[in-house]
């Protein structure tokens, strides 16, 4: 039996909605939220005792590139998700941020970005 297809919210009908977004917002704030609190609370704690600027010590690691994706790919939304100390994740997890832009910075990450948009011509 083949997946239905989700719907857009645009697609959900009218007299839905309403249900739809308060179970999808109580979802969010009971599971997703507290689970990315925990996990960005974990990944500053790595990088404050880690010794160096990366997870494991001073040197990019294969565990640096394998964090890269969900972080880099969740640095715009985590804001939306809750309410962060400071306001903003990158306030209240300031190694984090910093270890996000550190690569995004690395070279080969900058190349492949640079290739994806010659491809397909953006990068999101």
């Amino acid at each position: 039996m083949p997946c239905p297809e989700l719907k857009s919210p645009a697609q959900v009908p009218f007299i839905v909605r309403p249900i739809t977004s308060i179970a999808a917002n109580r979802i969010l704030s009971q599971f997703v939220f507290p689970n990315a609190l925990k996990h960005l609370r974990l990944i500053e704690s790595y990088l404050e005792t880690s010794g160096g600027r990366y997870l494991c010590g001073d040197a990019l690691t294969a565990a640096d590139i394998l964090m890269s994706f969900p972080l880099i790919a969740a640095k715009d939304r985590w804001d939306e998700m809750g309410r962060f100390e400071g306001g903003s994740w990158a306030k209240q997890f300031p190694r984090v941020a910093a270890y996000v832009a550190l690569l995004e910075a690395e070279e080969g990450y900058r190349k492949s970005v640079e290739r994806i948009e010659k491809i397909d011509g953006k990068f999101t």
